[in-house]
């Protein structure tokens, strides 16, 4: 667990690097009035983080039992390693989209949606689904991979569809 959070936060690193500097522009936009210019942007940079997390997502994806070696002499450490990877792969896209809209909110000042989105996908999403698979279910370590695989795509989505909605087009910066 602990190498595959480590290997996601290279992606999550180059997208939030991104983000920082999109939440510059968009506010820049806002702020002199132009909100089609800011809208652009923000759509081509979510774009642009889903397509760098997909190819990162299916490097990691191939390239896990490589991966893992790097890190792990037993087989069956580096079995669970890649099953890990493969299964945190799939939501890599979903969580580059998140983050950039998480950095568009950010650079207007609009934090309390975000903040929410936050607690759902930690509470409703993860700890009570992975409480209960563990506890209540006793679950193996992959259901919970799948569990938070899922909560990242399912917070994607509705904060996708908050984004969408254009509330933070609206905001005075």
């Amino acid at each position: 667990y602990g190498v595959g959070t480590q290997v996601l936060g290279f992606g999550v690193m180059v997208v939030v690097g991104i983000g920082l500097g999109l939440s510059s522009l968009i506010g820049h936009n806002l702020g002199s009035g132009k909100p089609e210019r800011a809208r652009h942007t923000a759509d081509r940079a979510i774009l642009m983080a889903v397509m760098l997390m997909a190819v990162f997502g299916a490097l990691c994806f191939v390239l896990a039992r490589p991966i893992m070696r790097l890190f792990f002499d037993s087989p069956e450490t580096i079995a669970t390693g890649v099953t890990l990877l493969r299964i945190f792969a799939l939501s890599f896209p979903m969580l580059g989209a998140f983050i950039m809209i998480e950095e568009v909110h950010m650079g207007v000042g609009l934090n309390t949606p975000m903040m929410v989105f936050e607690f759902i996908q930690s509470w409703p999403l993860q700890v009570l689904p992975v409480w209960f698979a563990i506890v209540m279910l006793q679950s193996s370590p992959v259901v919970v991979w799948w569990i938070m695989t899922l909560s990242y795509t399912l917070s994607a989505t509705g904060v996708y569809y908050y984004y969408r909605r254009g509330r933070w087009l609206t905001t005075q910066v």
